[in-house]
């Protein structure tokens, strides 16, 4: 008859430290890899926007989609019927067939009933002037900007209109989309929604970089990056008015698509690292020489 012998406590312990010690390796590469594959998925789907664009292009006379924000109709601002019109989300859902491609894994979408379908990219609508004096008045991105409301009662300071992709300087180094993911927006307690909608103003959008003077628009959601923007030894203030802007990024680094069709992760202030001193190196001005 043989003898069975049983495991000692000791051994059991053993045991049991080896595989937490295993365990607390491994799972940080889970977690690393998991993390990757959101960043793989992420990067396909805002490659898809962009080629949605694209499309839409040739069906427009070559002209990229003229968005802007929210633009109250005819009945004031509860009349949500100029949405189309406004919301470049709206225009490229034909060539996209699926609102998914529209949000992140790294996000973390969910419905609102006021504020519509969550969108964890935004579109290059930047406005601005002189490359010196960044006096918004223009529209020098990717996306056309329109919005009826700045026209009104004799305003003068904004002039939009489309843009035809040709009148793209640098379409290979000019941004046409990046991430600005709802949970961000939900996290920053001063706006007002609380969602990234879009048919809400600036949600779906960078507008705005951010010079002396938008003090006024660092709560809406809609700064481009800007590596001057804090000076030299004090702390980068919190998303979404530090150097990154608005950008949704991962230590620093954030998925983005070219006017030219490519799509590519890179560090957000990289897009922008000094516009007034070099602003050849400001990849969202599509009309910078």
């Amino acid at each position: 008859m043989k003898n069975s012998r049983a495991f000692t406590l000791i051994e059991l312990l053993v045991v049991i430290a080896i595989i937490a010690i295993l365990a607390a390796i491994l799972f940080p590469v889970f977690a690393q890899a998991k993390a990757a594959a959101k960043k793989t998925s992420e990067l396909s789907n805002i490659k898809q926007l962009i080629t949605g664009t694209l499309i839409y292009n040739t069906d427009s006379d070559d002209v990229n989609p003229t968005a802007g924000i929210y633009d109250p109709g005819p009945g004031g601002w509860g009349d949500s019927s100029r949405s189309f019109e406004t919301s470049w989300t709206w225009k490229l859902a034909p060539y996209l067939k699926n609102v998914g491609i529209q949000q992140s894994p790294l996000d973390s979408p969910e419905a609102n009933p006021f504020a519509g379908p969550w969108i964890s990219f935004a579109a290059n609508m930047l406005i601005g002037g002189q490359a010196a004096s960044y006096v918004d008045n223009k529209s020098c991105g990717v996306f056309g900007f329109e919005n009826a409301d700045w026209k009104s009662g004799g305003q003068t300071w904004f002039t939009g209109g489309s843009i035809n992709s040709t009148q793209i300087s640098q379409p290979a180094a000019t941004i046409a989309f990046g991430p600005k993911y709802g949970s961000d927006i939900k996290k920053f307690q001063a706006y007002w929604t609380g969602y990234n909608a879009p048919q809400l103003w600036p949600t779906n959008a960078f507008i705005w970089d951010g010079a002396p003077g938008e003090e006024f628009y660092k709560g809406d959601t809609g700064y481009i990056p800007n590596g001057t923007r804090v000076p030299a030894g004090q702390a980068n203030p919190r998303w979404p008015a530090g150097r990154e802007g608005a950008v949704s990024n991962i230590e620093g680094k954030a998925n983005f698509t070219f006017a030219d069709g490519h799509a590519k992760n890179m560090n957000a202030v990289a897009t922008n690292p000094d516009p007034v001193n070099r602003p050849a190196d400001n990849m969202w001005r599509s009309d910078r020489q």
